[in-house]
């Protein structure tokens, strides 16, 4: 959770560019359907693809804040240990 926190402003704006680009493809998909005549061009669809861009963001988002924090306290206690060796043998 405090990496969220901490990257609340990198948040915001990703957002909004994930927003963007995730309503521009559906957007682009629908039409052209809709141009082709292969398939059903309904909003719906855009408005779910969109919300669905915006919830894997977050997903893999979370994800990566996870398995960050795991990283940096493995790097830790390796450097921990390693410091802590160095002293003990001089």
């Amino acid at each position: 959770m405090s990496c969220i926190i901490r990257n609340y402003k990198a948040i915001k704006n990703c957002t909004m560019r994930v927003f963007l680009y995730g309503a521009c493809l559906s957007i682009l998909i629908e039409g052209m359907q809709f141009a082709l005549n292969l398939g059903f061009f309904e909003w719906d669809d855009i408005i779910s693809n969109i919300v669905g861009t915006i919830m894997g963001y977050y997903i893999v988002f979370t994800l990566v804040c996870v398995f960050e924090g795991k990283r940096r306290k493995e790097n830790q206690n390796y450097e921990w240990i390693t410091n802590s060796t160095l002293q003990f043998g001089r």
